[in-house]
């Protein structure tokens, strides 16, 4: 049996989150993170195909990437993975694919930006989004690193996070459960990071949290 199949027979045994790497830094902290949490993961490629999984994700996380998203040879992820029908986080570059795929406007920043941000939540209590944050402070210090941002968002996303040079710092559908960050709670830096990510995986996608 390949390692290929041992993983997907793993994935099929557990609640699992499906993170789609587009070759950050930071993508192998978003595994541990999420494992930390009590919850399976599995990092594949953000060029596999959504036909050939040999498991249902609970939910997807989209990585960030040492690309921009204007790149001629950017990767881009199989838009099918907007069909699976299950909560999609994405992260930084993760946030400019949804863009991408879903109507909405990214472009190069005049300057990258790198470091601590202060993010102001405004979640509404009666939206769904009010989850990602919740027993989240505001404001929240949180890690920037990307030189792309995002312009306008799609239709029917609101904005549910800003920071001084970020309007668009976090972002989630109106009724779908789809979010975009453009920070990166998978590293330390970014204080309630890790409740982010718990949030997501077993607030919103429901996951079990019965891995060790």
């Amino acid at each position: 049996m390949s390692s290929t199949e041992i993983a997907a027979q793993v994935a099929n045994m557990y609640d699992t989150i499906l993170i789609l790497d587009f070759g950050s830094q930071y993508s192998h902290l978003i595994t541990r993170r999420i494992r930390e949490a009590g919850v399976y993961c599995e990092l594949l490629p953000c060029t596999q195909k959504i036909s050939e999984l040999k498991f249902k994700p609970k939910g997807v996380v989209l990585s960030g990437s040492p690309y921009s998203i204007t790149d001629k040879d950017a990767p881009h992820v199989d838009p099918e993975v907007f069909n699976l029908g299950v909560p999609i986080l994405g992260i930084c570059y993760g946030l400019q694919e949804i863009a991408r795929n879903l109507g909405g406007e990214t472009s190069l920043a005049v300057k990258r930006e790198y470091g601590h941000a202060e993010l102001t939540l405004d979640p509404q209590a009666d939206h769904h989004s009010y989850h990602l944050f919740q027993d989240v402070p505001s404001p929240t210090n949180v890690w920037m690193s990307h030189g792309d941002h995002l312009e306008s968002p799609p239709n029917d996303f609101v904005i549910i996070g800003s920071t001084s040079t970020s309007a668009y710092a976090a972002v989630a559908h109106t009724t779908l459960p789809i979010y975009g960050i453009q920070f990166h709670p998978e590293v330390t830096h970014s204080v309630d990071g890790s409740v982010i990510l718990r949030n997501f995986v077993i607030g919103i996608c429901q996951c079990e949290a019965n891995w060790t």
